[in-house]
């Protein structure tokens, strides 16, 4: 028995050419609950970080994740040259690095407490996991490149996710 193709029409939902309007994509998207996950890079002594515009594990054998990274990002410069990358993912209590790193200026470490991986890449204190990566594959998708890394080390604490829903940051699992 094979699948059925459905055409799903959505009451006020605007349609432009072969794609959905773009306010109704954001909207759509907005409404999805989604860890918070800094992406840290670094390349001959520079760093970086900066919100993953995408994050997902892939695979648990080999670990794999993806990343979305904005091509306009200097992160993603650092993790295209270097090849590799961390993922942070926020605990509940870390609302203001969300925003620091969510935000525009360079000066996103200032006063941010952090480590250096094996490789130099830094690793935020207090997040609630970190995944270290070495880039396996990329692709170049509009504005944003989807970077895929297999996972060299990893860690978790005990504390609650930072999650976004609706451009609102909150507290997941109390």
């Amino acid at each position: 028995m094979g699948a059925k193709a459905m055409n799903v029409h959505v009451k006020g939902l605007r349609h432009v050419g072969d794609g959905l309007d773009i306010q109704a994509f954001r909207a759509i998207t907005r409404s999805m609950v989604n860890s918070v996950a800094v992406v840290t890079a670094s390349h001959r002594e520079r760093i970086a970080g900066a919100i993953a515009g995408a994050f997902q594990p892939v695979c648990a054998a080999p670990a794999t994740v993806l990343i979305g990274l904005d091509r306009a990002h200097c992160a993603h410069g650092l993790v295209a040259s270097s090849r590799r990358f961390v993922v942070n993912v926020l605990a509940d209590d870390q609302i203001e690095l969300g925003n620091r790193f969510g935000g525009i200026g360079d000066d996103r470490f200032g006063d941010v407490d952090y480590t250096l991986s094996l490789e130099g890449t830094p690793i935020l204190d207090g997040v609630l996991a970190v995944l270290e990566c070495e880039t396996v594959d990329q692709l170049t998708v509009a504005c944003q490149t989807i970077f895929v890394g297999r996972v060299l080390r990893g860690s978790r604490s005990r504390s609650f996710p930072l999650v976004s829903h609706n451009d609102s940051y909150m507290a997941a699992g109390r």
